[in-house]
């Protein structure tokens, strides 16, 4: 039995849909082999039906070792190789305005674990339980974004070597030493009180979206593109493969 695939958006290279991916494709070095190479050509890969633990991680190992989240504090009890992304609107009071509406565990454009000194080469989501409403995650092709800048912005960050430090307290803050020309506008926040679902006081964080921003492995670079037409807003749906294994 062979995988199916299709493209995610006709006419497009940036992103694939896999299908029928079993257990002996991921024992047969040919498949394995076949689904690398989608993936450097593709970028994105979203596999259907990975409905287990054991399954996501054998798969996420066809692409790499498997690198356990620096802080040790997420990784899972039982497989530290997993580390779990959720939003309980009991312990967390942060609400963001994003374009005007208000969501809860919002994350703004990012790719993982940018302040380690060698970042994994990528990571697999899967949905565990979704929610009732919205769930939205983007993604972008960031070779295709830097592709796109002017030619005098290019050289303006050809050399720019970028420093990033974690810092669990904030997301997205710019430094003061990042041309304004080559931030994205999910850096320009501002405050305001407002309620929270707890229905105690906390803050709203406002972002701009969608921002012109992303990386696909182009390096140490911050691509900003308001001509990028390469972006993919995906809601989870049953079935589909939130855990996250990186390698």
């Amino acid at each position: 039995m062979s995988f199916r695939t299709t493209p995610l958006l006709a006419g497009r290279e940036f992103g694939l849909v896999i299908d029928n991916v079993a257990q002996e494709h991921l024992d047969d070095e040919t498949a394995r082999a076949c689904l690398r190479d989608l993936w450097a050509r593709h970028g994105l890969l979203i596999f259907k039906g990975i409905s287990t633990i054991a399954f996501q991680l054998d798969l996420s190992r066809v692409f790499g070792p498997l690198e356990p989240h620096t802080v040790r504090e997420l990784r899972d009890g039982e497989y530290p190789e997993l580390y779990r992304l959720k939003y309980d609107p009991d312990n967390d009071p942060w609400l963001y305005d994003v374009g005007g509406e208000v969501l809860g565990g919002f994350t703004p454009w990012h790719f993982d674990l940018a302040f380690v000194p060698l970042s994994n080469r990528g990571a697999m989501l899967r949905s565990v339980r979704l929610p009732g409403a919205g769930g939205k995650t983007g993604f972008i092709d960031g070779v295709e974004a830097y592709d796109r800048l002017p030619a005098a912005l290019k050289a303006q960050v050809d050399d720019v070597e970028i420093v990033y430090q974690m810092d669990s307290t904030t997301r997205a803050t710019p430094s003061r030493c990042v041309p304004r020309a080559v931030r994205s506008p999910c850096c320009a926040r501002t405050r305001a009180s407002a309620r929270c679902s707890t229905g105690s006081s906390g803050t709203i964080r406002r972002w701009s979206f969608p921002p012109w921003c992303g990386t696909r492995k182009a390096g140490a670079r911050c691509c900003t593109s308001r001509r990028c037409s390469r972006s993919i807003s995906s809601g989870w749906r049953r079935r589909r493969a939130t855990t996250c294994s990186g390698s």
